[in-house]
């Protein structure tokens, strides 16, 4: 713009330039033929023929002529205003664009939840294999949100790895507290058959030896009554012969009543061993516990 200014401050100049001299030569024609007013640092004036003057008058009128036709301050506004409408043009493209970008995916979001709403209402997407829908309550859904909401959580908060060996862990500790019960009822449930059977061994070892007892009780007592039998028949016989039979009949009677207390101290000595040997059953059932 300054550029312009000066170029036509110096136009202007030599068009006063030019009009000085026209007007000296109308009034001098012959100081205009010699001079057209340009002179050396000397002083030396500077002659210039008539068609050299025509030339120069002819260039300067064209020049000041486009310089009136073509305003350079009006053309640099025409200018900025094509640009200024062009960037408006192509901000209210742009915005247009947007807008029907904006239109077109909400009618396509629109479409699509339309569509999804549909399906939701005649099914929820299940059905079975005779091609039935498959209706789920609300509260089965809320379920599932629900389930599906946790595992996003668990998935974005944390590691999968470390999740999944928080339940191993779980899962290891689970199993494990599950064999201790197992064993601990296994253990409980055979000591209480040890015990049981134990008990039931004493209570046969004991039932034995009170039958056998009895049993040798009864045979001694048959014994004694049979020899008084036989002695109480024999009174009718000689003295002699009385005398020496039941003498034969104590002697057998005490023979056979050694050999009945002998039977018994034999069944005690049993009746003792077993009751040892349910006693060392019974110590390491309870020492493998």
């Amino acid at each position: 713009m300054q550029e312009l200014g000066e170029g036509k401050n110096e136009l202007e100049a030599v068009k006063n330039k030019m009009h000085q001299d026209e007007e000296g030569k109308v009034n001098n024609p012959e100081i205009s033929l010699v001079s057209p007013g340009f002179e050396t640092e000397n002083g030396k004036k500077i002659s210039i023929s008539e068609e050299g003057q025509k030339s120069v008058q002819n260039i300067l009128r064209e020049f000041q002529g486009n310089l009136q036709e073509t305003d350079y301050e009006t053309e640099l506004k025409d200018i900025k205003a094509r640009i200024s409408m062009e960037s408006k043009f192509r901000k209210t493209a742009n915005s247009s664009a947007q807008i029907k970008t904006g239109f077109h995916a909400a009618n396509t979001k629109r479409g699509f939840q339309d569509c999804l709403q549909e399906k939701q209402d005649k099914s929820t997407g299940f059905q079975t294999a005779n091609g039935k829908h498959v209706v789920i309550s609300e509260k089965g859904k809320k379920l599932v949100e629900g389930l599906l909401k946790e595992f996003h959580q668990s998935h974005s908060d944390g590691d999968i790895e470390s999740n999944l060996l928080c339940l191993k862990n779980k899962i290891t500790c689970k199993k494990a507290s599950m064999l201790s019960q197992q064993k601990t009822s296994k253990t409980s449930s055979t000591s209480r058959k040890e015990d049981g059977a134990s008990g039931s061994s004493k209570r046969d070892v004991s039932l034995l030896s009170l039958n056998r007892k009895h049993y040798l009780k009864i045979i001694k007592d048959r014994m004694a009554s049979k020899c008084e039998k036989t002695a109480s028949s024999s009174k009718e016989e000689d003295g002699v012969s009385a005398s020496s039979c039941k003498s034969r009949r104590k002697i057998d009677v005490a023979g056979v009543s050694n050999r009945i207390d002998k039977q018994i101290q034999q069944t005690d000595g049993l009746i003792e061993s077993l009751a040892t040997s349910a006693k060392m059953v019974s110590r390491k059932s309870s020492n493998n516990l």
